[in-house]
């Protein structure tokens, strides 16, 4: 075995793939280093080689004919590179989605219906005290009333617009990709209804304020007669609201945010002050309504209140609402809004607003 050994050692040594007539040893130990060089990279070569070719990946193409759509999700789960190409590369999304539109509880009650609005005019509603609960109500719910049916209308429009949009691919996908693409496109639609509903609260607000629009219920100015030097001249003063809120008062013609509680008074006045004030400790108050405000226009009104505890959630408080409006025994109430139908009831409306439409 050592013979063998150092026979194939002496062999290796000796090996001479270049060898000439020279007779030198220098000649001959270069053509030795050039005869390992040679077969160095010689199986350096035949092993990168034989490397590539073992690690290379051949691709079959395989076409299969109109292809179920159970065929093709089992092949997509061991090809994860299977395409199949659509006859028809666009569809509206209304083809196969559809969606369910879920509204605030109060939009869909009897709160926004006309014979509850009708019902809180009376009278004497336009000679009440403008501060009076029975002053204002009918206004405010009217804009509420507004309010859903816009919210309504901004989201059929929106709706039917995603309906109409088209899912365009060249290749079937996969149902992720599909879910992914819908649901993008259900918060685009949702995002631009949120957009369009709240330019037309800003738009009301600031053209209310901005032209100082006259509330028929004295809550924005006080109108009187000026006399100066003859002839007689009408002239308005904007009101002023205080509260424990806002103690050096608020005047409508700088602050559209002007409030004061909403409450039941005992008394109908011609009010001759600009001021409505609101301290908490008024004799002449039958019942405050909890987290309901007036403020300089119906839609202010509205916003700076609250859902929170209020009367449309509280049996006892609308009954005391029917007392003191004293309707007749044939007269039926709205039924009180159910705290497990709304999740924001809590917020004040300016607030609620961002969930009017869910």
């Amino acid at each position: 075995m050592m013979g063998l050994i150092r026979r194939c050692g002496k062999f290796c040594k000796e090996l001479n793939v270049f060898e000439t007539d020279a007779t030198d040893a220098n000649s001959i130990d270069i053509q030795r280093w050039s005869t390992r060089i040679y077969i160095f990279l010689l199986l350096f070569s035949i092993g990168g080689l034989l490397l590539d070719r073992g690690l290379r990946v051949e691709t079959q193409l395989v076409e299969v004919e109109n292809p179920s759509v159970e065929l093709y999700m089992k092949l997509h789960e061991t090809h994860s590179d299977i395409s199949c190409l659509c006859s028809k590369i666009s569809v509206s999304y209304g083809s196969f989605v559809e969606l369910n539109l879920i509204y605030e509880a109060v939009c869909s009650s009897g709160f926004v219906s006309q014979t509850w609005i009708e019902m809180l005019v009376d009278d004497i509603t336009p000679r009440r005290y403008p501060g009076d609960f029975r002053a204002s109500a009918s206004l405010v719910f009217q804009a509420l009333q507004g309010l859903c049916n816009r919210a309504e209308s901004v989201l059929s429009v929106d709706v039917q617009s995603f309906y109409d949009t088209k899912f365009i691919s060249n290749y079937l996908v996969n149902e992720d990709t599909l879910n992914n693409s819908v649901e993008i496109m259900i918060n685009e639609s949702l995002g631009n209804s949120y957009t369009n509903f709240y330019h037309s609260i800003s738009f009301l607000r600031s053209f209310t304020h901005g032209n100082v629009l006259v509330s028929g219920i004295g809550t924005t100015v006080l109108t009187e007669v000026l006399y100066l030097n003859d002839p007689v001249q009408p002239g308005t003063i904007a009101r002023v609201y205080e509260s424990q809120q806002l103690p050096f008062g608020s005047m409508c013609d700088y602050n559209d945010s002007s409030s004061v509680p909403s409450a039941f008074y005992n008394f109908i006045i011609v009010q001759d002050w600009p001021t409505f004030a609101y301290w908490g400790n008024e004799t002449d108050v039958l019942f405050v309504m909890k987290n309901w405000f007036i403020s300089c226009w119906a839609l202010n009104s509205l916003l700076m209140s609250s859902f929170e505890e209020s009367f449309l959630y509280n049996q006892t408080a609308l009954n005391l609402i029917d007392m003191y409006y004293s309707w007749s025994s044939n007269s039926v109430l709205p039924d009180v809004l159910n705290l497990n139908e709304s999740n924001k009831t809590n917020e004040t409306k300016g607030t609620f607003s961002d969930h009017l439409q869910t």
